[in-house]
């Protein structure tokens, strides 16, 4: 009969260290899940939380010296943030794209001209023969110049076009932040 005994025995029978094992697993595993579907909102919320600490006086002290309900002083200091940040970002916008407008404009009816290079720009280091070339080219063929350094320009045109848009996503995730403190007050 000692011939069928095990060799070696587990000193927990019942089995609950295993148990707590797989539960501590499983809530790692929802943690790590929970921590990828919240990265990309954890700039909004830090940012809601620092308007609402920031803000917080200001919210207060309408509520107790103004007598307003915390719901409407919370929505007017949303709404005040939020003209304060979209009005100059709306009018920087606009005047951008109308000078973007008049430039096209006079680029495609030929009005726009370039003044002739100095002669001080052929004497600058390293630079001064090509700039001067192609400034004097900008300045007779202002087409054929543009087509010249094109290739150059493209990468430049596309690093300005990524710069735009993390600027405007940057405002669309601050106007969130905003929206989130009103919340939160």
């Amino acid at each position: 009969m000692s011939a069928l005994k095990p060799i070696r025995t587990f000193p927990f029978d019942d089995l609950g260290i295993i148990d707590y094992a797989i539960k501590i697993a499983c809530l790692a595993l929802l943690a790590y899940c929970t921590a990828i579907v919240i990265q990309p909102l954890l700039s909004l919320i830090g940012w809601s939380i620092i308007l609402v600490v920031l803000l917080y006086p200001a919210f207060r002290w309408s509520v107790t010296r103004l007598h307003l309900n915390s719901m409407i002083a919370a929505l007017l200091i949303t709404g005040v943030c939020t003209l304060v940040l979209l009005g100059p970002a709306t009018w920087l916008g606009l005047s951008l794209l109308a000078s973007l407008q008049s430039l096209a404009r006079r680029l495609g009816s030929g009005d726009l001209t370039v003044p002739p290079p100095f002669e001080a720009v052929k004497h600058l280091p390293l630079v001064g023969d090509k700039a001067y070339e192609l400034w004097h080219l900008a300045s007779t063929n202002l087409r054929a110049a543009l087509v010249q350094i094109a290739p150059q320009l493209r990468p430049l045109g596309s690093r300005f076009l990524v710069f735009a848009s993390n600027a405007g996503l940057g405002m669309v995730e601050f106007v969130g932040a905003i929206a989130i403190t009103g919340f939160l007050f």
